[in-house]
């Protein structure tokens, strides 16, 4: 897939096998997964890189995940997940205008301290 022109984003603390071959790894800063992505999503609402007639047809609550989202910033997000603002608007902006896009987690992301709340983000990541 990677020949053909996708681009590999692995969002993990820890180096992995598979890192040799992402475009961007994006080493956060252990328990800061919600800040990272909530600066993601920062970006693709205020930039209005969604898909609005999708959000009105299939999504709920959009006008309060704005609201929500408005003070994570990538600048303010930044010092927090350990991921610099352009980097996190870089890979924000190439999630929301790719053709097409899928998210894979695994198990660490849903069953921590943050666990909901991160399952939370990229299900609203997936759904922008």
């Amino acid at each position: 897939v990677k020949e053909r022109g996708a681009k590999l984003i692995i969002m993990d603390p820890r180096r992995q096998v598979l890192s040799r071959h992402a475009y961007k790894h994006l080493a956060f800063k252990p328990g800061s997964d919600v800040a990272m992505l909530n600066a993601m999503l920062n970006v693709i609402v205020t930039e209005k890189l969604y898909d609005e007639q999708y959000i009105a047809g299939y999504t709920e609550n959009f006008e309060a995940l704005k609201e929500r989202i408005v003070e994570f910033t990538p600048e303010k997000m930044a010092p927090v997940c350990g991921i610099d603002a352009e980097t996190l608007r870089e890979v924000a902006r190439l999630y929301a205008r790719s053709r097409a896009s899928i998210i894979f987690w695994g198990m660490g992301v849903s069953q921590h301290v943050h666990g909901t709340d991160n399952s939370r983000c990229l299900i609203a990541l997936a759904l922008t």
